[in-house]
């Protein structure tokens, strides 16, 4: 069994042009993403959405359901460049 490495971003490149092309994603550490409690029960949560805030620019909004009891909650985040 062969592992990835790296990715490389060639579709972006036809996309978003030669700069995507030098993009590489590296493998080589594990990709940790956290969620964050639920409001309502401090249960585990998973991302369901990501959109761009109706009024904030610059900004996300992302939403998360909770694993046990079903709550959803939104927060709202910078887009860093």
């Amino acid at each position: 069994m062969s592992v990835v490495k790296s990715i490389r971003c060639d579709i972006l490149e036809s996309v978003y042009g030669e700069v995507m092309s030098n993009i590489a994603i590296n493998l080589d550490q594990p990709l940790v993403l956290t969620s964050p409690p639920c409001t309502e029960c401090s249960g585990p949560t998973r991302l369901t959405g990501i959109e761009p805030h109706p009024t904030r620019p610059r900004t996300d909004l992302r939403t998360y359901q909770c694993l046990s009891c079903d709550a959803v909650h939104a927060v709202v985040v910078p887009i860093t460049a």
